[in-house]
């Protein structure tokens, strides 16, 4: 672990030395400084409209169980999780570093000191945690339209980016890099272009996201060797609560089908 520790702090004084010509510490503070007074205001602008979505989605899926059951009264339907939204400034070093190097060490490297500001994929970073894979389809739906209306509030703030938007919810474990499972928009401030990154997951894909960030991803940020099976069994884990998803998902919309004949003979 030491020598792969020593081996990245070598790579990241490589990178500052080519790239930035600065010492580390004023790199970070010009980091510091970005975050503060861009990153901050962006976040804030994002979260109160994100949350303006939250409430609208919860909203119409309690008047949809409502319509079918009159005296339901409440369950877990969307929570929008803000807690890591922004990066540290040495994360956000590290990414640029570790993208330069995936890419083979190109000059410039993908994400420089001259364009992080618009170029780092993921600057910020949302999440919106449901309960059922058709709630997730749904606020997926609403988001879309959202962020292409330009009469909205989420689409004077953001526009999609060119990768768009993306679903690894159904893939197949033949065709993944990994176990995650979300929608995912890649989004781009529409004054500033900082890049932001929405997801929607299930309650079960969180569970399995924060495992993973335990037992894989952040030791092998650390430089822990990884064994292969051990992402073999994370990649299995993910397909296995994918089947879960599925049958409540089916079981959910059934009750809900029951409850509407019910009402309906009444």
């Amino acid at each position: 672990m030491g020598s792969r520790k020593a081996k990245h702090e070598d790579l990241e004084k490589e990178f500052l030395q080519r790239f930035w010509k600065v010492a580390r510490t004023d790199a970070l503070d010009e980091i510091d400084e970005w975050i503060n007074w861009d990153l901050r205001g962006v976040d804030l602008e994002a979260t109160r409209v994100l949350k303006y979505l939250e409430n609208r989605f919860r909203d119409e899926t309690i008047k949809r169980l409502k319509d079918a059951w009159p005296s339901y009264e409440k369950r877990f339907v969307v929570e929008l999780d803000t807690s890591n939204s922004t990066k540290s400034r040495d994360r956000i070093l590290e990414k640029m570093v570790r993208t330069w190097i995936v890419a083979r060490k190109p000059d410039p490297p993908p994400i420089s000191p001259d364009n992080f500001r618009t170029e780092m994929p993921d600057a910020l970073r949302y999440r919106y945690i449901v309960n059922f894979l058709d709630d997730g389809k749904r606020l997926n739906r609403m988001v879309l339209d959202e962020v292409r209306d330009p009469r909205s509030r989420m689409g004077q703030l953001f526009k999609l980016d060119k990768d768009c938007e993306s679903c690894t919810v159904h893939l197949p474990l033949n065709k993944r890099d990994g176990g995650e499972r979300s929608w995912k928009f890649r989004l781009v401030h529409q004054e500033n272009g900082t890049r932001a990154e929405l997801q929607v997951c299930t309650q079960l894909q969180v569970a399995w996201d924060k495992k993973d960030h335990f037992l894989i991803f952040e030791l092998e940020r650390r430089g822990r060797r990884i064994p292969p099976g051990d992402r073999i069994q994370m990649k299995h884990v993910s397909d296995q609560l994918y089947v879960v998803d599925r049958q409540l998902d089916e079981l959910h919309l059934a009750v809900l089908e029951r409850l509407r004949r019910n009402k309906t003979r009444r």
